[in-house]
């Protein structure tokens, strides 16, 4: 397989919504062949916590089977790019609703962009996994008896959720082939708002779920820093970021994506309203509910562009 999934998770927490306060957290760094980690502020990572140092804890959990099922197939593994959807805090009885939220999931992200136009470069797998309890926990793993550790609130931000990795990872590859698993996305079956991105991204089915999936993938796959401004008013760029859609670069004639169609320069971004720009008013990166733009679309294809056929449907979006 041409390429190979990040190995180490990378937490990022769900942009906030409007009103929402914003902490500084860690950002994945995309140089075109790796990702890396840069340290935002004192945040601590999730993986770091005792609890997320070893598996499940002994007795905290049952013991998991789990089932794969395709739902949306553009052909082998190899040349493809493959999504695998878990659903996380569904209990028996509500198995037919998490394969119900699966199939929704997976419409709504095919139904934009970069997905859309580039899908027949993905496949969509889903694993049932049943927990115990509906839900995702509060404060810590495994707080609620489901299959997979969901919580909110996450190293001390409400809206973080995480999930237990090491148990997430190793159902995924008791169930996959090494070259069907570059995207892994744990949905929890929670209203609440929350989600996080990373090696495994998470949402909850009831705080934006496909649009929170969009951004958090935008992170994780195609390394894009957030451009949101809340939080810091100035920040003092003595480094240029090297993501591809932040600077600290002043003069709109110099900035990397000045060839780029329908970019500009505007300022705030990287949670600080001044001393960063970013390419465009909106966008997916700065509002969830916003659309992907042109460079945006274009960081996509450059990793995408390693599978599939180079084919792009162009009666997109729907």
């Amino acid at each position: 397989h041409t390429m190979a999934a990040v190995s180490a998770p990378l937490f990022i927490e769900a942009p906030p919504l409007p009103g929402a306060r914003t902490l500084e957290f860690y950002e994945p760094r995309w140089d075109g062949r790796t990702f890396s980690l840069e340290r935002l502020d004192a945040l601590q990572l999730p993986e770091t916590e005792p609890e997320f140092a070893t598996a499940t804890p002994a007795g905290v959990a049952d013991a998991i089977g789990g089932r794969l099922e395709t739902i949306l197939g553009a052909g082998d593994p190899s040349g493809k790019v493959d999504i695998i959807l878990i659903g996380d805090g569904y209990t028996a009885a509500q198995m037919p609703a998490w394969r119900k939220d699966a199939r929704d999931l997976a419409a709504e992200l095919f139904q934009e962009n970069p997905f859309c136009m580039f899908e027949n470069y993905f496949n969509v797998h889903r694993i049932d996994v049943v927990s115990r309890e509906s839900g995702a926990g509060t404060g810590r793993v495994y707080s609620r008896r489901n299959a997979l550790g969901s919580y909110l609130g996450c190293a001390g931000t409400n809206r973080l959720l995480c999930v237990d990795y090491a148990r997430t990872r190793a159902l995924v590859e008791s169930l996959t082939r090494p070259d069907q698993r570059e995207i892994i996305v744990v949905l929890v079956n929670d209203g609440r708002y929350g989600g996080s991105g990373g090696a495994i991204a998470a949402a909850t089915v009831g705080g934006g779920g496909a649009a929170v999936v969009a951004h958090e993938l935008g992170h994780s796959f195609a390394g894009l820093a957030d451009e949101y401004d809340y939080g810091k008013d100035y920040c003092e760029a003595s480094v240029e970021p090297s993501r591809p859609n932040v600077t600290a670069e002043r003069d709109p004639r110099k900035v990397k994506w000045r060839t780029t169609r329908d970019a500009g320069h505007f300022e705030g971004a990287l949670y600080c309203k001044r001393g960063y720009y970013r390419p465009y008013q909106d966008s997916r990166m700065r509002n969830i509910y916003a659309a992907y733009q042109p460079l945006h679309i274009q960081l996509w294809y450059d990793r995408l562009k390693l599978a599939g056929d180079g084919s792009v449907n162009l009666n997109c979006p729907r």
